[in-house]
């Protein structure tokens, strides 16, 4: 993709939409619901290194947002 990341799982129309994975450079990795190239639905996001704060987040996306009930888990550096 355009800014390095790499995604395998369903497209629609060109878009990703469906169940997929999507990994950028960084080594951030969302595992999860894709509407129209957004997360949108459940998934669980890893952050790569380049996040020093927070770890993880799964749970409900709408319109790419981390959205409602979710388990956001962070770093303990």
């Amino acid at each position: 993709m355009k800014d390095g990341s790499f995604y395998e799982g369903d497209f629609v129309d060109g878009e990703m939409t469906g169940k997929g994975k999507r990994t950028w450079e960084d080594g951030t990795e969302y595992t999860g619901d894709f509407v129209a190239g957004e997360k949108e639905g459940f998934g669980e996001i890893v952050y790569g290194k380049r996040n020093i704060k927070e770890h993880s987040f799964k749970g409900h996306w709408v319109g790419n947002q981390r959205h409602g009930y979710g388990e956001l888990k962070l770093r303990n550096n």
